[in-house]
């Protein structure tokens, strides 16, 4: 099964201001483990394949509001 990670999130609030994307990069690499370029990959080419998002059971997880809306 593939399970693809992208970075991401809900930006604009007062925890988590707009000007902060590149904190997701490093997360992936300090806490994931993912390499710089891996990380890159993630954010760029794996990011823009948008059908991913078309395929609703491909997603695993959803978060909205910051509680879960569809858990594995």
């Amino acid at each position: 099964m593939d399970r693809t990670l992208l970075p991401g999130g809900d930006y604009g609030f007062a925890w988590n201001p707009h000007r902060t994307y590149a904190r997701d990069l490093l997360l992936f690499v300090d806490v994931l483990g993912f390499s710089p370029m891996e990380t890159l990959v993630a954010a760029t080419r794996l990011g823009g394949e948008i059908k991913r998002l078309q395929n609703r059971d491909a997603l695993l997880v959803i978060m909205k509001d910051g509680h879960l809306h569809k858990a594995p």
